[in-house]
């Protein structure tokens, strides 16, 4: 039997978690509640392998808000995610770049 690590877990980091929040105070000025997941939820992630090759904060789960994820037949995205999401992303990305938070 040979075991082999392909999914490692996203560990939380002070400056994902300081990220994290201040995504939720952004998503908070438009009448929207953000959950922060500082708890592990079991699964995989593709940002785990990011967080390996970098210092940098890397957060999960601020996409679009769906269900059925990787399913054949029942993935859908909720469509009514979108507006506030990018709104989100948007916020997030200009922040950053400014060197908030």
């Amino acid at each position: 039997m040979t075991f082999e690590r392909r999914r490692p877990p996203l560990e939380m980091t002070p400056a994902s978690q300081a990220l994290a929040k201040h995504g939720q105070h952004i998503y908070s000025e438009i009448g929207m509640n953000l959950i922060d997941g500082e708890v592990a939820e079991g699964g995989g992630t593709d940002a785990a392998f990011a967080s390996l090759k970098t210092k940098a904060p890397v957060i999960e789960s601020f996409g679009l808000r769906g269900f059925g994820g990787h399913s054949n037949d029942a993935e859908y995205i909720d469509i009514d995610s979108i507006q506030p999401r990018l709104y989100l992303l948007t916020r997030m990305i200009m922040d950053v770049s400014q060197g908030k938070p």
